[in-house]
């Protein structure tokens, strides 16, 4: 069954503030679409006319593949879509499951979007493309180098029917200023694109990608220590697209037929099961299991005290965002960006 739009869920993580301690593991809580100061706050005056370059603002987004048969998104690529309206830009780097503000370092591989500084024709390679500040040309926030994936497009919108959109690989990358050229590697373009009109937010505008990756729900970090012939089969757990956390579950045998497991993440409560039977427990906030272990994963002789554990990986990607204010920002209203999770499924 086709992965659906709609199973794309751009989840907050476990805490949301403007502190070292930002971020962390995903939570059940959804980021609101397509509402002001969603994801990041307003910007007031003060901040406009300072600009926040020196600790600019972050936010964790956990985009999780909610599908309902555990099922795969292959080659799967965020990107941020169209160059926002405002003086501030946006960028992203990939995180991991775990990881806070405070271990951000400044040395991050960063990705972002710019505009077309003039028009491009089919069957060419070189593009001269505009962005906000010099620091996104080159630097430790360069959002574009070579072998990253580079996609070029005049959609007006992310799924707009109509309009072009492709992908390449970069070559080589120059930057004068505030301006890249960009060459492709190997190929060339398929289509004509405009330069870029930012009065009517029309023509070519680039966005450059991490790798593609597959994501899928998973276990790690198998470990156990049996006492007798006790084995589990761990091939055989389900770990659920829609229920799952990242988490150790550790599972104690309390004697030879009953165990105990728990979460290094005491926000999630596993409970007891027993040999022979499916264990299954329930994540309250959506009435979706957390994993199964079927009746027939665990086989042999088990003794109390025996002990296992894994790790629970949900199918998720962990994007960073960041937004740089720079000195004497205007003030606009209904400033907004797009973060966009594309992919393929069976």
């Amino acid at each position: 069954m086709t992965i659906q739009t709609s199973e794309i869920l751009f989840r907050k993580p476990q805490e949301v503030s403007a502190v070292a301690t930002n971020g962390g593991r995903m939570s059940f809580n959804l980021y609101a679409n397509a509402t002001a100061a969603n994801v990041f706050g307003n910007v007031f005056s003060a901040v406009r006319a300072s600009g926040n370059l020196a600790a600019p603002d972050y936010r964790k987004v956990c985009v999780v593949v909610a599908n309902d048969n555990e099922e795969a998104l292959y080659a799967a690529m965020l990107r941020l879509f169209m160059p926002n309206r405002g003086d501030d830009w946006i960028t992203f780097h990939m995180g991991s499951a775990r990881d806070r503000q405070a271990d951000i370092t400044g040395t991050e591989t960063r990705y972002g979007n710019g505009a077309l500084h003039s028009a491009v024709t089919a069957g060419g390679a070189t593009l001269i493309v505009d962005l906000k500040s010099a620091d996104l040309a080159s630097g430790a926030d360069v959002i574009a180098r070579p072998g990253d994936p580079i996609f070029i497009t005049d959609k007006a919108t992310w799924n707009a029917t109509s309009g072009n959109i492709e992908q390449h690989i970069i070559d080589t990358v120059t930057a004068s200023g505030s301006q890249l050229t960009i060459t492709l590697d190997g190929t060339t373009l398929a289509n004509n694109y405009a330069a870029w009109n930012s009065e009517t937010r029309t023509g070519g505008h680039i966005m450059t990608a991490p790798a593609a990756v597959d994501v899928a729900p998973a276990l790690d970090n198998y470990t156990h220590t049996f006492a007798s012939t006790g084995a589990i089969d761990t091939a055989q757990i389900v770990v659920d697209s829609i229920g799952s956390a990242e988490m150790t579950v550790s599972g104690v045998f309390t004697d030879a037929t009953h165990f105990t497991c728990t979460s290094d993440d005491t926000t999630h409560t596993l409970g007891s099961g027993v040999v022979g039977t499916a264990f299954a427990p329930i994540n309250p906030a959506n009435s979706k299991p957390y994993l199964t272990l079927p009746a027939g994963a665990l086989t042999g002789t088990f003794t109390t005290g025996d002990v296992f554990s894994f790790q629970v990986l949900p199918p998720a990607l962990y994007p960073w965002l960041r937004r740089d204010i720079p000195p004497a920002c205007g003030s606009l209203s209904g400033d907004q960006f797009v973060l966009v999770q594309q992919g393929e499924s069976a």
